[in-house]
């Protein structure tokens, strides 16, 4: 039977339920510190937890190309518990911390742009994979994305706060504004 609400229950066929659902397993989730392995003097200023999320969010940002062993590799160490380390992947975390971000941001963020036509927007990160050269490319722009989640926590919707980032950037009118 359908919803009365005007907006999807979950697992609805829908754009945003669909990409969710494919970044699921990355999803920023709480573990207790004593269960994660942190090896990497990368992740100092974070604790291991936080650490912990922020690694396996930024599978979904990768800064570099990395071979499907070293994907894979990382990939199973940051399910055991311990902390992967990515090319770029701290530098981003601390980036995107720095203007407010939490893993659970970064994560939502990632959803709405796969959910958004690279097409319809030149100030889509998704269109710098051409020039990384490598299909996985998705650039973390700290200028691009300040004040996203600041909006998000006001209360406006995580897709409209992207639409209207992207379009402010291809504008020119500057970041967090529309």
């Amino acid at each position: 039977m359908p919803s009365s609400s005007s907006s999807p229950a979950f697992g609805e066929n829908t754009d945003s339920n669909r990409a969710a659902h494919r970044f699921e397993t990355f999803r920023p989730r709480e573990v207790p510190d004593r269960e994660i392995t942190v090896r990497s003097e990368h992740w100092l200023g974070f604790t291991p937890t936080e650490a912990h999320q922020w690694a396996g969010v930024l599978f979904l940002f990768p800064q570099f190309p990395s071979g499907a062993t070293v994907l894979a590799a990382a990939s199973q160490t940051w399910r055991s518990g311990g902390v992967p380390h990515l090319l770029g992947a701290s530098d981003v975390a601390k980036a995107a911390r720095r203007i407010g971000f939490t893993p659970q941001d970064l994560w939502q963020l990632r959803v709405c742009l796969d959910q958004i036509d690279p097409e319809g927007h030149p100030a889509h990160p998704f269109h710098q994979r051409a020039v990384a050269g490598f299909d996985g490319f998705v650039p973390f722009d700290s200028e691009l994305w300040r004040g996203w989640p600041q909006r998000v926590r006001r209360g406006e919707a995580p897709e409209t706060v992207t639409r209207s980032l992207l379009r402010a950037a291809t504008q020119g009118s500057g970041p967090g504004t529309d």
